[in-house]
């Protein structure tokens, strides 16, 4: 009689485990084991390298049919809200291993063929994700991934600011803060601007940074300033002020464009 209750007490404590981790059930032995190329088939992930790792992580998409439009080959990375981030793929990928790095943040929709600048990302912090492919507008099935936070020691956390969703309809110097990973620097504030022109025209570059006696002195380029009209340009000064701004050592700021302080950021 024992020995019966104690297998039942096993049975209902694994299954409460089950329920507290249910992405357990996404993993390696409930995805399909094979699949068959097929011109314009099925996306099918039979496999992943890793299912866990954290930002900066490389690792393999097996399966099949994964090549999209002129032969593109992206994965997706997708929260427990549903939203979606593009991980892109490395070189070495085709139509059955797509390979992938975990970054963050990461553009919300496949800006590549329109040229444009990421307007919406997706900050991947630790926590449950899905992974999956989508060639031809055919979404493959999704397999559970793990963020985990665990920092490589030559890498830290700084803020900048991008516009924030929907601002086109709010203030022109509407912007929110969002986390990236850079490498460890002691020139934190130098880095946070680097990082912020990812977003920025291509080709954007700080010339310099300096601060004296509180103030900041940050000089660009000529192309920081190319394109937008006057509320874009409102959006990207207040993108490098809030930037700035957040390190209490910096009290006033001051712009310049390859030494110009007139007539900078106008549309």
């Amino acid at each position: 009689m024992k020995k019966v209750l104690i297998i039942i007490l096993i049975i209902i404590a694994g299954f409460i485990i089950w329920k507290k981790e249910p992405w357990v059930k996404t993993f390696p032995d409930t995805n399909p084991v094979s699949c068959v190329d097929e011109v314009e088939g099925t996306p099918v992930i039979t496999s992943l390298s890793a299912y866990s790792g954290s930002i900066g992580t490389e690792f393999e998409i097996k399966g099949c049919n994964f090549n999209g439009f002129e032969g593109d080959l992206f994965a997706w990375i997708e929260n427990s809200k549903g939203e979606r981030g593009l991980l892109g793929t490395g070189v070495g990928s085709t139509a059955k291993l797509i390979k992938a790095t975990l970054k963050s943040p990461t553009c919300q929709f496949d800006n590549s063929y329109s040229g444009k600048d990421c307007t919406a990302f997706l900050t991947i912090t630790p926590g449950q994700y899905k992974i999956f492919v989508n060639p031809w507008g055919k979404e493959s099935n999704k397999v559970g991934f793990i963020v985990n936070e665990n920092l490589n020691a030559d890498l830290m956390k700084v803020k900048i600011y991008l516009p924030r969703e929907g601002s086109e309809q709010l203030e022109c110097n509407d912007v929110a803060a969002v986390e990236r990973i850079v490498p460890k620097t002691e020139k934190v504030a130098t880095a946070a601007l680097e990082e912020l022109l990812k977003s920025f025209p291509a080709g954007s570059k700080l010339n310099s940074l300096v601060i004296v006696n509180g103030e900041a002195r940050a000089d660009f380029n000529a192309v920081t300033e190319s394109g937008g009209g006057s509320c874009g340009m409102g959006v990207r000064t207040a993108q490098i002020y809030q930037t700035l701004l957040q390190f209490p050592t910096i009290k006033t700021i001051k712009l310049s464009i390859d030494g110009r302080t007139q007539d900078i950021f106008q549309p």
